[in-house]
C-alpha cells in the first residue's frame, strides 16, 4: 500500500488521529491508576466504599475496553469471511465440469474463473475465446480497478483485526498488571506518632 492508502482515513484530518491517540492513552492511564492506587489505597488504610469504588471504575473500563475491542474483532472476521472465504474460484471449477454447458456459457465461466483467480490470487491464467483458442486471460481496467479495491478493502478488514487484538491483549495487561502491582508492590505504612 502507498503512503496515501491509509485504510484509518485518518490521514485526511491528523487532529483527529492526535485527539483519538490522547483519548486513548488517557483512558488507560486512568484505569491502570484507579486500579493500582485503590488496590494499594485499600492495602494501607484499610477497605472502604471511595477506594473499592476507584477499583471498580478501572476493572469496568478494561473489561469494557476488552469487550468493545472484541465484538469489533468479530464484526471484522465475519466481514472478512464473507468477502473473501466465499470459494467463488472453487464453484466456478465445479460449474467447468458439467458437461451440459455450451461453448458461449463455458466461456462466460472461463473468464468469470480468470477474473476471480486474478483478483484473489493475483495470477493470470488460460482461457478459451469464441474461436476456441486458448490465451491468457488479459485483466481490462475495469479488473484492474475491482482488484485493488478488493485488496484495499482486504487490507483495512485485517489491519483493523489486527488492532483489535492488540487492544485486547492491551486491557488485559493493564487490568492484569495494575491488579499485580496494587496488590504486591511494597507499601510504606503510615508512622503514626505514639500517644
Amino acid at each position: 500500500m502507498s503512503q496515501g492508502d491509509d485504510v484509518s482515513g485518518w490521514h485526511l484530518n491528523p487532529n483527529i488521529s492526535i485527539v483519538r491517540v490522547i483519548l486513548h492513552v488517557g483512558a488507560i492511564i486512568i484505569s491502570f491508576a484507579s486500579i493500582l492506587l485503590g488496590i494499594r489505597r485499600m492495602r494501607k488504610l484499610g477497605r472502604n466504599f471511595q477506594h473499592g469504588f476507584m477499583v471498580i471504575i478501572g476493572v469496568s473500563t478494561c473489561i469494557l475496553f476488552f469487550i468493545l475491542n472484541f465484538y469489533v474483532n468479530n464484526k471484522m472476521s465475519q466481514m472478512y469471511r464473507g468477502f473473501f472465504e466465499t470459494n467463488i474460484i472453487g464453484k466456478l471449477e465445479k460449474k467447468l465440469m458439467e458437461s451440459d454447458l455450451t461453448l458461449n456459457q463455458r466461456i462466460f465461466v472461463e473468464k468469470q474463473l480468470a477474473k476471480e483467480i486474478y483478483v484473489s490470487q493475483n495470477r493470470l491464467i488460460s482461457i478459451t475465446d469464441e474461436n476456441g483458442n486458448h490465451s491468457l486471460f488479459k485483466p481490462s481496467d475495469e479488473n484492474i480497478a475491482y482488484k485493488k479495491s478488493h485488496d484495499y478493502l482486504r487490507n483495512w478488514i485485517l489491519k483493523i483485526k489486527i488492532a483489535k487484538k492488540n487492544g485486547m491483549i492491551l486491557w488485559i495487561a493493564v487490568l492484569v498488571f495494575g491488579i499485580l502491582l496494587g496488590r504486591y508492590l511494597p507499601i510504606q505504612k503510615s508512622n503514626k506518632p505514639n500517644s
